[in-house]
């Protein structure tokens, strides 16, 4: 877990060697630090071919329709969010510049 946890320039290092060593990979699945221990992923920019042009989905974090996906989100990973305001429709707009992990 010291890899994961210690000083990034650590990892970095690390993941330079996978890269050259492993020419093939496209990145790295990790625990994360930020999310105590559960895996995120990290791509190489070689990786640049899987990844869609275009997103199926994209909707600013503001848009009424994510409200849902932000809360079960935010819970399921154990933050709190913290809403700066309401639209005219009543429903929550999301300020994730004040984000942090719930206590």
């Amino acid at each position: 877990m010291a890899l994961s946890s210690g000083p990034r320039v650590r990892a970095q290092g690390w993941s330079r060697v996978f890269y050259e060593a492993f020419p093939d990979a496209q990145g790295l699945w990790y625990p994360s630090s930020m999310m105590g221990g559960q895996h995120a992923l990290a791509l190489y920019e070689r990786a640049h071919p899987a990844i869609a042009p275009r997103p199926l989905f994209h909707h600013p974090l503001a848009d009424v329709v994510l409200d849902d996906m932000i809360l079960e989100t935010a819970s399921q990973i154990g933050f709190q969010v913290q809403c700066s305001m309401y639209c005219s429709s009543g429903v929550l707009a999301h300020d994730f510049l004040n984000r942090r992990p719930a206590s």
